[in-house]
């Protein structure tokens, strides 16, 4: 089964979107001063944009929904659908020790206080520091992607029976329909959030958990279970024709319009969860399912399949550089601050450490994809999870 190469395009964008975006803002030593109620421009852009992980969500549930197609059309429906749902228990997994060991850290706007990964908090610390017990009620992109593939591979399974492949307009309109639906419930994570703090405190830390998949910050399922069930509908229309994937332009161009129209009309306000947070996600979700729609018919066509490689390689290893990013970004941090302190204690030099964080990245696939990315994740990844398709074919 080929891979999309659009979607490695589009991988290989939103990985580097990550890098530069959680550089400048978790190392920003002046972030406390900033006026949320009044931002100045780019932070309000960067705040709006931030939130780079959605276009995983997109992306996953296309690629993952043409594998599962596939499969199910060979005759071979459970074992694709399985997969999904292997996977995603595969990223829950992961979700938990990215969060407590590795990831980034994540800042309470009521308290005024940040919380850290144990590499985060050691590094920053010069010696080996445990995080607090909040880690684990954290969201992330992993626990979004897990969990919207374990919900997909069991909404594929009922679609694909009894020859529900070959009713491509149906399934469509059942993913559509869901994902606009999932969209519209979302406004309950407004009220519900308080809760996931208040159930930590008081020790109920079942329902915390369950809290923390559904509305937690930053990726929780309501509402990126929509972006993999609009990623699904991208999928199937992209099996079906050229036509259909420019319709599927339209709807996201549509979303867009929509987030856009709220940004204008709901006051702003970048640091809580409201309606203004409801309009970024319309904004998000319109901008995602663009740019897939326009790789799609961009690089999916005879002779531009692999007119950007190293963009490609990157998407390919994406997972790896997702996980490893935050040590490496904290490292460099390090070293800058024992170099140059105060270094960090403006926004043009937060933006120029973004760059050089990219850059290091870009140096560090391109040495490894000489030795074909031997003992990265996804390399795991194809011996833990087969049949994958993750490394096949590395342009």
């Amino acid at each position: 089964m080929r891979r999309i190469a659009s979607l490695d395009v589009v991988r290989g964008v939103g990985i580097l979107g990550v890098i530069y975006l959680h550089s400048v803002v978790f190392y920003y030593g002046d972030f406390m001063s900033i006026d949320f109620d009044n931002p100045p421009l780019v932070i309000a852009v960067i705040a709006i944009m931030v939130l780079m992980g959605g276009i995983f969500g997109v992306v996953s549930g296309a690629a993952n929904t043409y594998m599962a197609r596939g499969r199910s059309a060979a005759g071979r429906r459970k074992q694709g659908c399985l997969h999904l749902v292997h996977a995603g228990v595969f990223l829950l997994a992961a979700h938990y020790l990215y969060n407590v060991f590795l990831g980034p850290h994540t800042h309470n706007f009521e308290t005024g206080e940040h919380s850290y990964s144990l590499v985060a908090l050691s590094i920053r610390n010069g010696g080996l520091t445990l995080p607090g017990i909040e880690r684990l009620f954290e969201g992330s992109a992993l626990s979004m992607l897990g969990w919207n593939l374990i919900l997909l591979g069991l909404i594929l399974s009922i679609l694909f029976r009894d020859n529900g492949i070959r009713t491509m307009r149906r399934n469509r309109l059942i993913l559509g329909v869901g994902g606009a639906a999932v969209v519209a419930v979302s406004v309950v994570r407004i009220y519900l959030l308080p809760m996931v703090e208040s159930s930590i405190e008081s020790g109920r830390y079942g329902l915390a958990t369950v809290l923390s998949f559904f509305v937690a910050k930053p990726y929780p399922l309501l509402p990126y279970l929509a972006f993999a069930l609009f990623g699904a509908a991208l999928a199937l229309s992209w099996m079906e024709s050229r036509g259909s994937v420019r319709r599927m332009a339209w709807l996201g161009f549509g979303w867009l319009v929509l987030g856009g129209l709220g940004f204008l009309v709901i006051p702003q306000s970048i640091a809580e969860v409201d309606m203004f947070w409801f309009a970024k996600v319309l904004f998000e979700l319109g901008i995602f399912i663009v740019l897939v729609c326009l790789a799609m018919l961009a690089f999916d066509r005879p002779g531009w399949r692999d007119r950007v490689p190293w963009l490609q390689r990157l998407g390919r290893v994406s997972f790896t550089v997702y996980i490893l990013q935050t040590p490496l970004s904290e490292l460099l941090a390090k070293g800058l601050d024992v170099a140059m302190p105060g270094w960090n204690m403006t926004i043009p030099a937060m933006l120029v450490f973004g760059v050089v964080n990219v850059a290091v990245w870009l140096l560090i696939i391109a040495a490894w994809a000489r030795h074909d990315f031997r003992f990265s994740l996804e390399w795991l990844w194809v011996r833990i999870l087969k049949p994958s398709s993750k490394m096949d074919n590395l342009p």
